[in-house]
């Protein structure tokens, strides 16, 4: 093809003026869906992230977003950690969990042995079940001894274990 064909053609003229306005608003129309995707997409990993919050936001960048993306955890919570028996009552108390606990086990040494004790519970926590083998039980039904809050649990230990435990313990929280 010559150049007098480009030339018939307008490629000597530049874009007319209805041209280049549909360019420009493709353009911007391509701007504003980017935005409403990137937007559903730091919505949609901010539900899902059970872990932790990820603080997406419509106003988060594509390179905040990309990084946030391996950050997301899904799926049932757990914790671990020690904690202290308090005294004089000889409770064990976890708090500041994101969950609130089905499953709790606490290990810990009692009269110098390596013991646990479990509870788990049904969804609606109105069914509790207590294995104790330090004390060779297990105990089904609403036991007093353990009091689940939104955010953790208070176990008390019970008379017959009181002051054999040594502290810190190690506990374990599942949802």
């Amino acid at each position: 093809m010559s150049i007098d064909t480009w030339r018939d053609h307008g490629a000597d003229k530049g874009i007319n003026g209805a041209d280049k306005q549909a360019l420009i608003d493709l353009t911007n129309a391509a701007d504003t869906n980017q935005s409403t995707v990137k937007t559903n997409i730091a919505t949609a990993l901010n539900a899902v992230s059970t872990d932790k919050a990820l603080g997406l936001t419509a106003a988060s960048t594509w390179a905040e977003i990309t990084a946030k993306i391996l950050q997301v955890k899904t799926g049932k919570k757990y914790a671990t950690g020690t904690t202290a028996i308090t005294t004089p009552n000889q409770t064990i108390v976890v708090s500041g969990l994101s969950f609130q606990p089905r499953v709790i086990i606490v290990h810990g040494s009692v009269s110098g042995e390596s013991s646990y004790l479990q509870v788990a519970s049904t969804p609606d926590g109105s069914t509790q079940l207590q294995d104790d083998p330090y004390n060779g039980y297990v105990n089904v039904g609403q036991t007093a001894n353990v009091t689940k809050t939104v955010n953790g649990f208070t176990y008390e230990i019970g008379d017959n274990q009181r002051n054999k435990w040594s502290s810190p313990v190690t506990w374990y929280a599942f949802e």
